[in-house]
């Protein structure tokens, strides 16, 4: 197994190691659970497949939009609205 370090799939995360590792994490999950490795004879562990293809480039990560707004159910009101002179109305 060739040596994969950090600093070389910080680049595809967007120097973040935490997200890099979820993405790996993410990816070692979808090979094991399709079992890729079988059906290609390969005899890797999926995570070090996943970190291979997270350093080549291989793995499309996009950051999700986050809601602007809170949900129609949302159990609290906004704090913003209900605090006057540091005591809640």
């Amino acid at each position: 197994m060739p040596v994969i370090f950090l600093e070389e799939i910080l680049k595809q995360a967007g120097n973040n190691k935490y997200l890099a590792v979820h993405i790996a994490g993410k990816r070692a999950r979808e090979l094991n659970e399709r079992s890729i490795s079988m059906l290609m004879g390969d005899h890797r562990k999926p995570a070090a497949i996943a970190l291979e293809e997270l350093k080549a480039g291989k793995i499309a990560y996009e950051e999700p939009e986050e809601p602007t707004d809170a949900p129609e159910d949302f159990p609290f009101p906004p704090i913003d609205d209900d605090i006057e002179d540091g005591f809640i109305a």
